[in-house]
Formats: structure tokens, C-alpha cells, sequence
């Protein structure tokens, strides 16, 4: 469906920025992490549980770093730091749903 297009284009842009890394948002608000660069499958993988309340509905990579902004219904942006596996800050951008960064 569309949500699911939604989350593909999310991927990509993530991707772009980070050729190793490749991010999505899911529909339960959780931000998961692939590092295709990891040595090991259990390095692989990150997961940022609950980072929004809600759908992510957006994601983009910082331009030449390993941070990610998730946007979410939960009107919030979420910077998150995905080699070192933490969400740094939250910020309450609006009172609506966050459909682009």
C-alpha cells in the first residue's frame, strides 16, 4: 500500500547519504539501522525502539556523517546517532504528522 511506498522512498534517502548504511521507519514508530559494512551479522543491525509515538513517516541522513533525522506522526524529529546506536535528541517540531525533512 502506500505506506509501504512511503517507507521505501524513506530508505533510500537514508541510503544515499550513507553507502554503507541503510535506514527505514517503520509504522510502530521504531527506527531500524542496517550497516551493510559490519563484519559480523550481529553488528549488523540497529534498532531504535519507540523513537516516535506513531508512525515514521520521514528519515533523512546527515550529509558526510552517521547521524539520521526520523520525522513521525507524533508531530516530533528524532536525531539519531545509528553507528553509535543512540537516539540524541527529540525535538517537537509541530502538531501535525512529520511527512518530509
Amino acid at each position: 500500500g502506500g505506506s509501504r511506498r512511503r517507507g521505501a522512498a524513506a530508505a533510500k534517502a537514508a541510503a544515499a547519504a550513507l553507502p554503507s548504511l541503510v535506514a527505514l521507519g517503520t509504522h510502530d514508530g521504531d527506527v531500524l539501522a542496517w550497516d551493510l559494512a559490519a563484519e559480523n551479522e550481529s553488528d549488523a543491525l540497529w534498532r531504535a525502539a519507540g523513537a516516535h509515538e506513531g508512525a515514521v513517516r520521514s528519515l533523512v541522513a546527515a550529509a558526510g556523517g552517521d547521524v539520521v533525522f526520523s520525522g513521525g506522526d507524533d508531530g516530533a524529529v528524532c536525531q539519531l546517532d545509528v553507528r553509535g546506536r543512540s537516539v540524541l535528541r527529540t525535538l517537537r517540531a509541530a502538531q501535525r504528522p512529520v511527512t518530509a525533512l
